[in-house]
């Protein structure tokens, strides 16, 4: 009996079983930049979507994904990569860090000293400066690579464009950049879409020229949604072609030989 299974595994094995899938080579050809305000008005906000951001890598093939937190400074916590792994660890790692990090005091925010740790890399020492969405928007933009190659090209902006000081880049001159390296800005505000600040529509309306959408992330458990209805938009674009991949799946098979194998030399033993 143990000869038949051995025989009959190294048969199957022998027949090259694969798995097949299709991989659309579009999907391939996707960067997406989070680029996140650090301020302290949005590091609620920012932990919340970094929940959904990690919850949504789980749905990707190929896309290349970046990280980049911002405040006076702007500083890369992972440049594009399909290293889903990394990168979720990370998003946990920054989500954990200002969950912690923040607790309301009297009605106000208070940060430990750990969470000053973290983004001391992105904030002005003397904290007179905040919030330079201009300059912010415009180091996101230069996170993408292969500017020769044809690729989709998206930035999440999570700001709620509430500037404290003067940049190298205001926000019109940033989208302006964006536009030029052919990159689609939407934008992840919070508060309510209906009732919008002079700033919050000065925000609409240039991610908006971007090609972009302009979303509510005031809600915690609306941010996944929102995220993962970006998502369908681009795999929209995928359409139905695609090709057939087809990978090697030999241990089934090997593993039956093996285990065929070494019953028999045991029980020759």
């Amino acid at each position: 009996v143990c000869f038949i299974i051995a025989v009959i595994a190294a048969s199957v094995s022998a027949a090259a079983p694969v798995d097949r899938y299709v991989k659309h080579d579009k999907s391939a050809s996707r960067d997406i930049v989070l680029c996140l305000d650090a301020s302290a008005s949005m590091l609620p906000y920012d932990s919340k979507i970094g929940d959904a951001f990690k919850q949504l890598i789980s749905h990707f093939e190929g896309e290349r994904i970046s990280l980049q937190l911002w405040n006076v400074y702007s500083t890369t916590m992972f440049p594009l990569t399909d290293d889903y792994d990394m990168a979720t660890d990370v998003l946990q790692d920054m989500s954990d860090t200002i969950d912690t990090g923040l607790t309301r005091i009297g009605g106000r925010l208070s940060a430990t000293q750990e969470l000053f740790d973290y983004l001391a890399p992105v904030m002005d020492e003397n904290q007179e400066v905040s919030s330079i969405v201009g300059d912010g928007l415009a180091s996101c933009v230069m996170g993408f690579d292969h500017n020769d190659k044809q690729r989709s090209r998206t930035i999440l902006l999570a700001t709620d464009n509430e500037v404290y000081g003067e940049g190298v880049y205001d926000l019109s001159e940033a989208i302006e950049f964006a536009k030029s390296q052919n990159v689609t800005v939407t934008a992840l505000y919070p508060g309510p879409v209906t009732n919008l600040s002079a700033d919050g529509m000065q925000l609409r309306d240039q991610v908006r020229a971007t090609g972009g959408e302009f979303y509510d992330a005031s809600s915690p458990s609306a941010v996944d949604g929102i995220v993962k209805h970006i998502e369908a938009e681009q795999k929209e674009e995928l359409g139905s072609k695609g090709k057939m991949i087809e990978t090697d799946r030999p241990l089934g098979a090997l593993g039956w030989t093996l285990f065929g194998v070494v019953s028999l030399l045991c029980l020759l033993a």
